[in-house]
Order: C-alpha cells, then structure tokens, then sequence
C-alpha cells in the first residue's frame, strides 16, 4: 500500500435488527420486532416482509420482500410512486422491484428528510442512476424478490453504494471469474474462506464489493469503469471488511493505490449485502 495515498474506510453493518416505522413515522417504536408496514390493498398481497438494518453509524437500511406473482401495477398509484414509462412498458418482474426499491428508498429518506419531503419522486437519471431529492444521497439494489435501499444526508458523505446478491451457483462461477476476479484474488479468498463463508460465498461478495464501490464512485468519476479496476488486497472475515485497491486513477478523489474498505455481510435467508461510502 502506499503510504501516501489514504484508506477510505466504510461503515459497518450491525447485526440485524428490525423496528416497526409504519408509514409515514419512523421514530418512537421499539426495537427487536417485525417491521409492519400500513399499505394499501393493491400492495398488501405481494408485499412478504420487511427489516430495517443498521450501519454501525446508526444509519438506517431497509430490505423488503415481494411476491412478483401477486404484484399489482395498481400500487404506483395507490402508493404515490411514479411508473416512468420505460417501466410501465416493462414486465411485472421489473416493475415490482422497481417500485419496492422505491418504496425502501422512501422508507430510508424518512429518517433522513423526514415523511413529507420522503414522499419526493426518485426519478431514474441519464445514466439509469436514481435521482435522489434535494438535501438526500442513497443507494438501491435488487436482487430477484428482495429490494434494499439506503439513504443519508448532503453532507455527511459524497457517496454511497449497496449491492445485494444471491450465492454464486459452481455452474456460474467460471463466468464470475472471467469478468470479475482475476485468479490471485479467487486465490486469497480461498486461503480465508471458512465454513460460514465458503469460497464461492466470498466470490460473491468480491463481486458485490466492486459493484458497491463503482456506485458509490460513480458521482465523482462520472463514467463506467472496470472491474480491475478495484483488486482485492485483504480481508477480514472476523470484522467483514474487504479491501480493494484501485489499480488505475478513476478522479482526484480516487486514484491509483488508494485502498477502499467495503463492508459485507448475510442477511437471512441467503443474501449478500456490501455497502460503502466515502
């Protein structure tokens, strides 16, 4: 590592917890229980579940659950959630995590902006990038039935990103490596790997690492770069840190040699989450 180029440390996941926010208040409830959610009828048949995670900031991260098969499109209206046309032309699969990924995000802003400017439209920009409303940055992934979001305040960070994953199959792993991981990495995850992080768990979350760094660099770099862009340099399965250093010079805020800490964990049932922000 070179000495002069520093560390970009990220925050870390909790253990999971779960509060009941409601809608629209956040504040006040105890915590250890289930998240209810108060939805309309067009939303109530597909919504399965919903938690609320902490980074160990005590910044907020949601993850809900659907059922794409009992998705009605009647909830973008019910809900006050704007369908842009490229996804109202989409198929129901799309549209429903289209709009819980939203529905997360909304969730997230309320604690960051409060219930009424949450209710703010999070449009899709040019690059395809949410638009979050004034005062707010955040992130959302998704991943088949499952929708995550986080947000945080103008000022507190310059960027975030979250990815969230299902575990490599062994028959898609050859294709993880051709694009993603170079073989010294695959190697170095193989030396750390354990039995509640298995070699291909630990691929996915490299994998998810460097999407989760490329979003949140995003804004800054203003451009789509490489997955070697970002190689793995260490890991620490006790804390759930991994360690990429960039090989190239992205922007002034990332250049090359610079090591980024992104944080992994599992969620139940068989998810994994990465964050990162600097």
């Amino acid at each position: 590592m070179h000495n002069a180029v520093p560390m970009q440390r990220t925050r870390r996941l909790r253990q999971p917890q779960a509060m009941n926010p409601g809608l629209p208040s956040v504040g006040g409830l105890s915590a250890g229980q289930p998240l209810r959610l108060s939805l309309p009828a067009e939303l109530q048949a597909a919504a399965r579940s919903a938690h609320r995670h902490l980074l160990d900031d005590g910044t907020a991260l949601y993850l809900l659950a659907f059922d794409t098969a009992q998705f009605d499109a009647g909830a973008f209206a019910a809900m006050a959630i704007a369908r842009p046309d490229s996804i109202a032309r989409s198929v129901r699969k799309r549209q429903a995590e289209f709009l819980f990924g939203r529905l997360a995000a909304r969730l997230a802003l309320q604690e960051v902006l409060g219930p009424a400017q949450a209710q703010a439209d999070i449009a899709i920009g040019a690059t395809r990038a949410p638009c979050w409303p004034a005062g707010s940055l955040g992130s959302i992934s998704h991943c088949e039935d499952y929708a995550a979001a986080i947000a945080m305040a103008t000022g507190t960070c310059h960027g975030v990103g979250i990815d969230l994953e299902r575990p490599i199959t062994p028959a898609a792993r050859a294709a993880l490596l051709s694009i993603a991981i170079d073989a010294d990495e695959a190697a170095r995850l193989a030396k750390a790997a354990d039995a509640r992080w298995p070699h291909d768990l630990l691929l996915t979350a490299l994998f998810s690492a460097k999407e989760s760094l490329f979003k949140a660099a995003y804004s800054a770099v203003g451009r789509h770069f490489d997955f070697s862009a970002a190689r793995l340099c260490g890991i620490d399965l006790g804390r759930q840190y991994l360690y990429l250093r960039l090989t190239e010079t992205l922007c002034a805020q990332f250049v090359a040699g610079q090591v980024c800490e992104v944080g992994f964990a599992r969620l139940p049932p068989d998810l994994v989450l990465t964050h990162y922000a600097w």
